[in-house]
């Protein structure tokens, strides 16, 4: 029924244009549950109608300035399909129709997060990042300076709104630092639109992580400042795991150690289960870096002492004991 309904990058008016593509947008949804859904035999006939919209998706990308808000969930409904899991999604067929729908995907990616529209990549920064690494789609490493210049663009802005994708940038970098380092010598694409230049880039990781720190002292957003101290202690634990030397990870942890401090104390909790992660590795702090240790557990003392005025406030009382328990794990040592 919606083939019969022609090419709706046809329509003149921009509202049903727009409300077109809304209900898209719903129905991609649901068919999504559905898919979720289904047994595993995949004899069922029920699946996303990928190869229907995806057209349409990209051919939006021409259509007039008048069509912007069509265009904009176009945008969106092709990162939500291409990035779709389950019967007729890209990501888990490898025959040649769908290879070739992911160069062009990839194509429409690389102008977008690279073009002077901010709505465009505010879109592409939070549909298309935060599972963009994990599906690791053939050619994907193409585009992570795009990605990161996106997402730094993002973060760079003045805009706190609730339509400013600050988390997800966040989340995507936080991401990229689990990646092999191997992989930053791959060639990726220079963050140029319309250019297919590429350029190895072997610190990219360093610079994430100074962007993820920055984050994580200086950020206004409550949500992209807590996925910062996740990423941020993720990016430790592997460190400490792999008994890797970074002579910087005494300053990274006094940086967790600050955010402890801080008057939301939600976000405070969050940094402190992030810092309860590490004292697994509290052998290897010893060992590696003697005396901080030490100052963990003056800076969770520190903190304890600011907050038992306050203790038996509800909304103190889960930051005081996951502070306890931190406070357990690094003085059995």
């Amino acid at each position: 029924m919606l083939a019969a309904l022609g090419d709706p990058n046809r329509l003149r008016d921009p509202a049903h244009h727009h409300h077109f593509y809304t209900y898209l947008l719903h129905l991609n949804d649901t068919l999504l549950k559905i898919s979720a859904n289904q047994t595993l035999n995949g004899n069922t006939e029920i699946h996303v109608p990928f190869n229907l919209v995806a057209g349409w998706c990209l051919e939006a990308e021409a259509l007039p300035p008048s069509h912007r808000a069509g265009k904009l969930l176009a945008l969106r409904l092709l990162c939500e399909s291409t990035q779709a899991q389950g019967p007729g999604a890209p990501s888990s067929c490898n025959n040649r129709l769908h290879l070739a729908h992911l160069n062009l995907y990839q194509r429409a990616l690389h102008h977008g997060l690279t073009g002077e529209d901010r709505s465009v990549v505010d879109v592409l920064v939070e549909y298309a990042a935060p599972r963009y690494l994990s599906l690791a789609l053939d050619g994907y490493s193409l585009l992570l300076l795009d990605f990161v210049h996106a997402s730094t663009v993002v973060l760079n802005s003045s805009d706190m709104g609730p339509s400013c994708p600050r988390t997800a940038a966040v989340t995507f970098l936080g991401s990229l630092l689990s990646l092999p380092d191997e992989l930053m010598n791959a060639p990726m694409l220079q963050p140029y639109p319309h250019q297919y230049n590429t350029v190895s880039c072997p610190d990219l990781k360093e610079h994430v992580l100074n962007i993820v720190v920055r984050v994580c002292r200086r950020e206004g957003s409550a949500g992209a400042r807590g996925a910062g101290a996740c990423a941020l202690a993720a990016h430790l634990a592997h460190v400490l795991a792999t008994r890797a030397h970074q002579p910087r990870l005494p300053d990274y942890l006094l940086c967790l150690l600050q955010m402890l401090m801080m008057k939301n104390k939600n976000l405070a909790k969050v940094v402190s289960d992030c810092i309860l992660v590490l004292a697994d590795y509290t052998d290897r702090i010893i060992e590696m870096y003697p005396g901080l240790a030490g100052k963990i557990i003056k800076w969770i003392c520190a903190c304890l002492v600011q907050i038992s005025p306050n203790s038996s406030r509800d909304s103190v009382k889960p930051l005081a004991g996951s502070l306890l328990l931190c406070l357990a794990e690094f003085a059995r040592w």
